[in-house]
């Protein structure tokens, strides 16, 4: 029976040194290779705790690259205004919030004006770096006919999660689509 210590390096240095596999798990129960040092053995520890942090790191951005639309939040005021007879949207806004531990570089926001059920002009709308924890609030261009509008996203970029969504590009497939290429 092995220590779990000396269990520990046995699966350790198989991948780095096969000769000392061998030799440190040749070694009696209890007793370690005089050539490891505690500093060595942590050393390895934290490699090794560095490396899973990592991976888990990376699953996590891919689920929330696959998830983004629960994840952030796009709205529309509610307190915007029309005009006489309700014609007219004034002092419409568009914010977005970001509950992510990543910065947002860049969200791209249409919003289809209309009048009488005819889309009648389309604005596009740009709010950058949305910091992680944050929102981005942003006016949107009056217009004196519409009566009714849209919000619809567009596009979403952040290098921190190599995310990026572009609503038009129909060439993503896979169990990771919006990673950026």
């Amino acid at each position: 029976m092995f220590s779990l210590k000396t269990k520990w390096l046995c699966i350790t240095f198989i991948f780095l040194n096969p000769v000392f596999f061998w030799s440190s798990c040749n070694t009696p129960p209890g007793k370690v290779e005089s050539n490891i040092t505690d500093s060595s053995y942590h050393s390895l520890q934290q490699q090794t705790l560095v490396a899973v942090t990592a991976d888990t790191s990376e699953q996590h951005k891919k689920f929330i690259r696959n998830n983004w639309m629960n994840l952030i939040k796009v709205k529309k005021s509610r307190s915007h205004k029309t005009g006489r007879d309700n014609i007219g949207i004034y002092d419409l806004k568009v914010e977005v919030e970001n509950p992510l531990d990543y910065q947002i570089d860049s969200v791209t926001i249409l919003v289809p004006y209309y009048a009488n059920g005819e889309c009648v002009k389309a604005e596009y709308v740009k709010l950058d770096k949305i910091p992680a924890h944050g929102e981005r609030t942003m006016k949107v261009p009056d217009h004196k006919l519409a009566t009714s509008y849209q919000v619809q996203v567009r596009k979403v970029h952040s290098s921190a999660l190599q995310f990026c969504f572009d609503i038009d590009d129909y060439n993503r497939e896979g169990e990771d689509p919006y990673k950026c290429n």
